[in-house]
C-alpha cells in the first residue's frame, strides 16, 4: 500500500491527474478500474476520480509494490542511482541570493549547465533539488508528481541569475513572466572592439540546428522570430600586451531566444570576448564568452494580476559578476561602471 498526502503543489488538480503523474504508465482505464473497486480511495472513501484535491487530502492507493515500480511508480528506495549522483547540497549556499518558500534565486557559475542534456549530466536544477531535500523541502513522494524548475535558462558558459519555483504555483506564475517578456532582464558584457553608443539591434533570429548556432538576419524569412536587444557601453579599454580593444557593455533583453545577445552582437561585428562560435577570439581567463546575468526586476503588475508573487513586485535582485570576469576587465584596463 502507499500513502500520497496531498500538498501545495497538488492542489487544485483532478484525482486522476495525481495519480497519471504517481502511476506514469498506467492508462486511464485501469486507474478508473482502481477507483470503482477501491482500489485506490480518498480521504477513506470510494472516489469517482473527478475530485479537486486539496492540501491535507490523503490517497490510499491498495496495490503491490511490484505493481506500483510496473506503473513507474516511485520506488520505495532512497538511495537510488539517480539520488547518488546528485551534487552536495551544501554548495548551493555558495551561490544563493534569495530565498523564500517560493522561489529560489540564485548565481550561476559559468561552466554550469542550467539542466541535464545527458543522464551523467550534474546541472543547477540537480543542485537545487538536493538542497530542498536537505531541507526537508522536498520528498521522495512530491517529486512523482512535482519537481522544482527553472524559470529561464542560461548556456553552459554563460555565469548569473537564475530564478528556480519551488511550488508549482509559482513555477507556473514565473513561466507566464517570462514568456510575456515582463521580467526586466540586464546583462553585463565584454564584447571585442569598441562601442561608444547605445543601440537598439533589431532584427531576425533564425536557428541553424545542424550547427547548434542562430543567424541574425535583416529580412523576415520563414521560421524566423523578430528579436531585439539594447546595448548601452559603460566604459572601454586596451590590453597592453596584446593591443586589443574592448567594451563593458549593459544589455536588456527586449524578447528571449536562444544565444539572442551572442548572435546579434556578433551581427554588428562586437562578438562576445571569448565566443569562439561566434567568431571572436579565445579567452584566457574563461571557458567561453563573457556574459553574466546580473539583474532582474519583477513588475508591478504582479499585484494587479493577483499573482501570488505579488510581494516581489517592483523587486531588483543582482548577482556579483565573477572574478574572472573582473580580472578580464583588469587585463583590458576597463572601469567599472556598473
Amino acid at each position: 500500500m502507499r500513502t500520497i498526502t496531498v500538498g501545495i503543489n497538488e492542489t487544485g488538480q483532478r484525482l486522476t491527474r495525481i495519480l497519471s503523474k504517481y502511476l506514469r504508465t498506467a492508462p486511464d482505464s485501469f486507474l478508473y478500474r482502481m477507483l470503482r473497486k477501491k482500489n485506490i480511495v480518498l480521504n477513506g472513501h470510494k472516489a469517482s476520480g473527478k475530485e479537486i484535491l486539496q492540501a491535507g487530502d490523503t490517497i490510499l492507493i491498495y496495490m503491490s509494490e511490484d505493481t506500483i515500480c510496473k506503473f513507474g511508480g516511485p520506488s520505495l528506495e532512497i538511495n537510488t542511482a539517480e539520488d547518488t549522483d546528485l551534487p552536495d547540497a551544501a554548495s548551493l549556499d555558495d551561490i544563493l541570493i534569495y530565498e523564500d518558500d517560493r522561489l529560489l534565486i540564485v548565481n550561476k557559475p559559468a561552466g554550469m549547465l542550467s539542466q541535464k542534456s545527458k543522464g551523467s549530466d550534474q546541472s543547477l536544477i540537480d543542485l537545487i533539488i538536493a538542497y530542498m531535500r536537505s531541507m526537508g523541502e522536498l520528498s521522495d513522494s512530491q517529486m512523482a508528481t512535482f519537481r522544482p524548475g527553472l524559470a529561464s535558462r542560461l548556456d553552459r558558459n554563460t555565469s548569473g541569475i537564475v530564478i528556480a519555483g519551488k511550488t508549482l504555483a509559482s513555477l507556473q506564475e514565473l513561466n507566464a513572466l517570462t514568456k510575456e517578456h515582463v521580467l526586466s532582464k540586464h546583462y553585463i558584457a565584454l564584447i571585442e572592439g569598441e562601442m561608444n553608443e547605445s543601440r537598439l539591434l533589431d532584427g531576425y533570429w533564425v536557428k541553424d540546428k545542424q550547427n547548434n548556432k542562430v543567424v541574425i538576419t535583416q529580412k523576415p524569412s520563414e521560421g524566423a522570430s523578430r528579436v531585439r536587444t539594447a546595448v548601452c557601453p559603460l566604459s572601454c579599454g586596451t590590453d597592453s600586451l596584446s593591443g586589443k580593444t574592448a567594451t563593458c557593455v549593459r544589455i536588456e533583453l527586449l524578447t528571449g531566444k536562444g544565444h539572442q545577445i551572442r548572435a546579434h552582437l556578433a551581427s554588428i561585428g562586437h562578438p562576445l570576448i571569448g565566443d569562439v562560435k561566434y567568431g571572436a577570439g579565445r579567452c584566457a581567463f574563461r571557458k567561453g564568452h563573457m556574459l553574466h546575468a546580473y539583474e532582474i526586476t519583477f513588475p508591478d503588475e504582479c499585484v494587479s494580476r493577483g499573482m501570488s508573487l505579488a510581494y516581489l513586485s517592483g523587486r531588483t535582485f543582482r548577482a556579483p559578476v565573477p572574478d574572472d570576469f573582473l580580472k578580464a576587465m583588469d587585463a583590458f584596463c576597463i572601469k567599472k561602471e556598473f
